[in-house]
């Protein structure tokens, strides 16, 4: 099976089983980017501990890059929100709001004088993603597609097809944006 084709069930599988509690779905979707960095040959770490020094309750790296520019490595935290919560209902983009509110107010200033920098990738039951985690995952798709012979459509493809997934799986698929 192609590698491309390989995300693709991954993926499906992966949703397939998500549909419980809110770590059900974040692990998931950790797991697909772990998978993608993995195809991209960029050495992905799972829940890297000690980031920020010795601290406690505090876990930015869900997957974490130990290069991702020529001086620096990146630690992805990765967020499910539904904007169908009582605190999001009112909002018009959810998944920036808790990018910004909860996760940059939270781990920016300690990622300051470190080696590594920090984004959030956020993503909604609905199937919106927040725009920093977007311009993310489109860098890892790019070191993916470099990797599989140029499959970059056949990976975005994927993509979309999870997206559509998660939010039927999270029953969202019958709501309307506006």
């Amino acid at each position: 099976m192609h590698a491309a084709y390989q995300h693709l069930w991954r993926s499906r599988h992966l949703l397939h089983k998500v549909g419980g509690p809110y770590y059900s779905k974040r692990n998931s979707l950790r797991n697909l980017i772990d998978s993608i960095g993995s195809d991209g040959q960029l050495s992905p770490v799972l829940e890297k501990k000690g980031i920020l020094g010795h601290t406690v309750g505090r876990r930015p790296g869900d997957v974490t890059f130990e290069r991702w520019t020529e001086s620096k490595g990146l630690a992805i935290d990765v967020a499910v929100t539904s904007a169908l919560a009582p605190t999001y209902v009112r909002m018009s983009e959810p998944c920036e709001w808790y990018a910004a509110n909860r996760k940059h107010r939270k781990y920016d200033v300690s990622f300051e004088g470190t080696d590594y920098l920090f984004s959030p990738v956020v993503f909604e039951t609905l199937g919106a993603i927040n725009t920093e985690g977007e311009q993310v995952l489109k860098q890892l798709f790019r070191f993916a597609a470099k990797r599989l012979e140029g499959v970059h459509i056949v990976l975005w493809t994927s993509l979309g097809s999870v997206f559509l997934q998660f939010t039927e799986i999270s029953g969202a698929g019958n709501s309307q944006q506006n």
